[in-house]
């Protein structure tokens, strides 16, 4: 049986990885919103550069919608394991919201065989 104290260091330690998986998640959020911008700044920079040069050249223009598909399928990949990243610190934030309620139970139980107790 769990004593007051084991399940105070308990939840202090649920408490304090989910903090740390609530400021991971929000890491996550600020990168994928980051390199998403990035990314879109990056695709227009060379749609430009592929307009103006589409009717002079169309070596370059070939060339350029090349980098340009490649680019899409790296950011795609890259935003494709960010929202992996996000959606597994969210799991883990699920069970840690579990447990913690699972300690509430706990909690109940111990307070309940002590007064049975007396």
């Amino acid at each position: 049986m769990a004593t007051w104290e084991e399940l105070n260091f308990r939840e202090r330690e649920l408490q304090e990885q989910e903090d740390r998986i609530m400021a991971e998640t929000q890491q996550v959020e600020s990168v994928t919103e980051y390199y998403r911008n990035f990314s879109q700044q990056e695709q227009r920079f060379f749609y430009d550069l592929s307009e103006k040069f589409y009717h002079t050249e169309s070596e370059l223009t070939s060339f350029l919608n090349q980098k340009m598909g490649e680019l899409d399928f790296k950011t795609k990949r890259i935003l494709s394991d960010l929202d992996q990243a996000s959606e597994e610190l969210q799991g883990n934030r699920r069970q840690i919201i579990y447990d913690l309620e699972e300690l509430g139970y706990d909690r109940q139980k111990l307070a309940f065989e002590e007064s049975e107790g007396r």
